[in-house]
């Protein structure tokens, strides 16, 4: 699997704007991807592809993520058509 692209998500999920987000694909085969924010004491990210071939937990990470301001705690990406 591509690091670069994991990498890119990671970014753009915990930085970007809900249309950002929205443009996400899995790394796998390009399926839509579900994005959750997960707040309380230790704030994470879960990001799971639709089709449950790509799966990434991010624990501890710093900050509420733009997106959750504009679209709530979840979002579900575009598929590649």
């Amino acid at each position: 699997m591509n690091r670069h692209l994991i990498d890119e998500i990671t970014r753009i999920a915990t930085t970007g704007s809900a249309d950002e987000v929205r443009f996400l694909q899995s790394p796998v085969d390009g399926s839509a991807l579900v994005v959750t924010f997960h707040g309380g004491k230790k704030l994470a990210l879960s990001i799971v592809s639709s089709k449950g071939d790509f799966r990434l937990s991010l624990d501890g990470i710093v900050q509420e993520p733009p997106w959750v301001k504009e679209v709530g705690l979840k979002i579900e990406t575009e598929a590649r058509r």
